[in-house]
Parts: structure tokens; sequence; C-alpha cells
């Protein structure tokens, strides 16, 4: 045999002995998951066919192993939509608490891994009462305690690697309740600390305000952090619509490699005459084991 035929081969051989190493080891570190939030805005009930579609099509596009929906009517409704348009999704775990909100929405997850924990807060107030004012018009709320609009959702997943904690809200809306979203951002984090046992925590939800709000500040002072914050393009990362970025998936800084922002992605909805709505927000993330 030729010297030159005998090094082909020895070369041949060497990538694919490299090439099913790469095959074992991949299989045996847990990858990467993903991780998505979504604001249905009360639109699973009621809402067009065409409209259901096209979240259902976008939800499916982020292929997500672990989804949060903010403003769902019911734990039955987000199980009718699953049925009815992601049912080869895998998504075995559906939970969904009702907080009591005035207007029956609540949150929800949705995960192809075990949920261990469930917890909602519905009766917790936290420091501090409703001012007299909000922004420039006497407030509805004044002298009540401060509360959670509606309870933020605390699960506990089993993801290959570790036991995930996610906390996923939907803050109050409308810019003369900032106050609101300070309180709830604080409080949120307390909850984060004190409930999830290994630090390993996110989260994720509709912030109703922009990166720049001081409600988000709250959440950055207190050590969470958009992965997101330095992409490039992160100020036109839009989650709605009307243009603006208000869906966020926040994480510890101590947990910031553990999702890569050039992997992050928004999913736009083709929406029917005009409609306004929230777009799907999806990470990758790496379990720390």
């Amino acid at each position: 045999m030729k010297p030159k035929a005998l090094v082909l081969i020895i070369a041949g051989l060497a990538v694919l002995v490299a090439a099913g190493w790469f095959a074992i080891s991949s299989v045996m570190s847990p990858g990467a998951i993903t991780i998505a939030t979504y604001n249905a805005d009360e639109q699973l009930v009621g809402a067009s066919e065409d409209l259901l579609s096209s979240v259902a099509q976008a939800l499916r596009s982020t292929d997500a192993d672990v989804l949060a929906i903010q403003g769902v009517e019911s734990e039955q409704a987000v199980r009718d939509f699953v049925a009815n348009h992601l049912a080869d999704m895998g998504y075995e775990h559906i939970v969904s608490l009702d907080v009591g909100h005035e207007d029956g929405t609540e949150n929800a997850v949705l995960s192809r891994f075990p949920i261990l924990n469930v917890r909602a807060f519905a009766d917790q107030t936290f420091e501090g009462e409703h001012p007299k004012q909000a922004g420039d018009r006497n407030n509805p709320f004044a002298g009540s305690p401060l509360r959670f609009r509606q309870s933020p959702l605390l699960v506990e997943l089993d993801i290959p690697g570790e036991r995930l904690t996610i906390l996923t809200i939907d803050h109050k809306g409308g810019n003369r309740f900032s106050y609101w979203r300070e309180a709830e951002a604080r409080a949120t984090v307390a909850l984060a600390q004190k409930h999830a046992r290994n630090k390993r925590v996110l989260i994720l939800g509709s912030f109703h305000a922009e990166n720049d709000s001081p409600m988000y500040q709250v959440y950055d002072e207190n050590g969470f952090r958009d992965p997101l914050s330095d992409r490039e393009e992160s100020d036109g990362f839009v989650t709605e619509s009307a243009g603006d970025r208000t869906d966020f998936i926040l994480c510890r800084k101590e947990m910031l490699r553990s999702i890569n922002p050039d992997d992050a992605f928004v999913v736009e909805l083709s929406l029917p005459n005009g409609e306004d709505a929230h777009y799907p927000l999806a990470v990758r993330y790496k379990p720390a084991g």
C-alpha cells in the first residue's frame, strides 16, 4: 500500500473515532433546553380561530421544552388549547392556579419535564400601601395594602442536570401604576430568594415596562439580569406588535453563562385584522449539571 493511501485511511479512521466520541459525549452530557415566555392576554378563550392558529403556530416555532404563559383564563383553558392546537408538543405537565384575580386571569407553565412543586401567593401583602395619587389622577386603591395584581406562579422543574425554579409573573400595567410594579418586583425577588432552594432560578413574564424603567432596575440591583442585554440588537428585540420590548427572561447573575444571548429569539405572530398581541420570547438554557 502506498504511503499516501495509508495516511488517508488513518486520517479517515481518526475522523470516525472523533465523530463517535462526540456523539457519545453529547448523549452523556445534558444539552441546552428551550425556555419561552408568552403573554396570552386573555386570548385563549373566545378568540377567533385565526388568532388561536397564529398563536399556536408561533408557540410551535419556539419548540419550547418549558413554556410560561401569562394572562390565561384557567388551567382548563390551557389544557383545551393544548389539546386542540399543541397536542403533539409533549406538554405532559401543565399547571395553573386560580389566584382570585378580578378578571379571572392567572399564569401557567407547560413542561416536557416533571413539575415537582407549585405555589402561588395571592393573599400576600408587602410593605407599603397605595398612594393617594396614581400619576396625575386620584388612585382608586388609595390607602389599601400593596399586594400582587396577579400572583406570580412558582414552579420547581426536574430538568436534565438540575432542579430549576421558575417564577412567572404578569406585572401591573399602566404607566401611572409604576410604583405598583416596583413593589411587585421587590416582592418577586424576595420570593425567589426564599423559595429557590438551590439558587437556580429564572424570573420571566410580561413586565409592561421596558429595560430602562425603575421596576426593571429593582431586578437588576438585586442580582437578576437580562442575558440579552449585551446582544447588539437587544433594543430592537421587540415582544409586542406595538414595537415595544416588555417581556423578559431574567436569571441570577451567576447563571448568565447558562444562556447564550445569540441563541435567543422572538417569534412574531401573523395577526388577523391588525390585532395587537405579545410575541413569544425564547432562550436556550444549559443546566449546571
